[in-house]
């Protein structure tokens, strides 16, 4: 079979030279083999990776998580396309949706047509990078409910949640620990307060207590991210959870890390400033993002908004401004094919643009 050169295998698949020089720095497309003068070849072999790789990423999969895929030992080549091909029928009755709403829409504005207004956004995906909704999805609930566990050790909310979702206790059994302790004016983080207990859930309540315990004390000495990995290693085993819940998982130490060791602040900052990890965003539509969601993301177009001093960089006391330089360079590559970053040049009588955005203009 013929053999490509990189500049004929970006013709043929209609993508950028660069592109495929990246995808072989990180090993996600490696040539065939290279010439004496170490020009890259591609084979068929390479080629078809190459098409896995193009569904992948049309069905918006980040490159880690297509390497991940594509590396795996049980992949199976024809499956994949059958999968591709079940998600590209799916993608195309949303179209067929979009396109109904948008005649529906062209009626009634030029004939007056009846249309409710439900109907005015039938088929339009808008989704939200929401961090809260990442914290309330298994099987990172525990680790939302044993910090706010830790915040206020009476809630029985949580110790309900907690029991039931970990230990797999049922309604009954749980309103029976809870009505015992009440009754007897306790706490299972109590000393003695285990003697109460039945014996049939004395294992369950000590393995919570000892948790716990664990992370008071990383809490105490101000290191949230200590506290989330004892709680992983506790609850959430490496070995069991999928590349995309590692990743979150990850970034979720990440942002503990950087919440200055107050575990109020960090749960806040998970509502405040939304995370959402590329296993979320295996859909069309429009993206809202943080700087820090978009992390290892792409996107045909991104719009910074607001690239303005005070906001970007952020303007508070003991910001880190090379951290939000760094940040700022993250967001701007997230872009594949163009960039947008609008800002006010002027306002209340003083420059406004972002100096990041300023800077990088003059340099380039």
């Amino acid at each position: 079979m013929k053999q490509y050169t990189v500049k004929e295998l970006a013709k043929l698949a209609g993508i950028s030279v660069r592109t495929l020089h990246h995808y072989d720095e990180i090993n996600l497309l490696k040539p065939a083999e290279r010439t004496h003068k170490r020009y890259r070849l591609y084979g068929e072999d390479e080629l078809l990776r190459l098409q896995q790789i193009l569904f992948y990423r049309e069905l918006d999969f980040p490159l880690e998580e297509i390497k991940a895929i594509l590396d795996a030992p049980d992949f199976d080549t024809v499956e994949a396309l059958k999968e591709h091909k079940s998600a590209l029928i799916s993608r195309k009755k949303r179209l067929e949706k979009l396109l109904t709403t948008i005649d529906k829409t062209i009626a009634k504005m030029e004939k007056g047509s009846k249309m409710i207004y439900e109907e005015l956004y039938d088929g339009i995906p808008v989704h939200y990078g929401d961090g809260t909704a990442f914290l309330t999805q298994p099987p990172f609930t525990v680790i939302a409910n044993m910090l706010r566990l830790s915040l206020n050790p009476a809630n029985f909310i949580i110790l309900q949640d907690l029991l039931s979702e970990n230990s797999g206790w049922n309604y009954d059994r749980i309103h029976s620990l809870i009505t015992l302790l009440n009754t007897n004016d306790i706490s299972i983080f109590g000393e003695n307060s285990l003697g109460l207990i039945p014996q049939d859930g004395r294992d369950d309540l000590e393995d919570l207590r000892s948790v716990y315990q664990s992370i008071a004390q990383s809490l105490d000495s101000n290191r949230p991210a200590d506290a989330i990995e004892e709680i992983c290693d506790h609850y959430l085993a490496e070995s069991s959870l999928p590349e995309s819940d590692r990743l979150k998982k990850e970034t979720l130490i990440e942002l503990a890390e950087e919440s200055d060791g107050d575990v109020e602040d960090f749960l806040e900052q998970m509502q405040l400033n939304p995370y959402t990890d590329a296993g979320r965003l295996k859909t069309e539509g429009v993206h809202l993002l943080t700087f820090h969601a978009a992390k290892g993301l792409e996107f045909p177009v991104v719009f910074i908004a607001s690239a303005e001093e005070s906001i970007s960089p952020l303007d508070r006391e003991g910001i880190d401004m090379e951290e939000e330089r760094r940040l700022f360079y993250v967001a701007m590559t997230r872009a594949e094919d163009e960039l947008q970053i609008p800002y006010t040049s002027v306002y209340f009588f003083r420059p406004c643009a972002s100096g990041f955005w300023t800077v990088w203009l003059r340099r380039n």
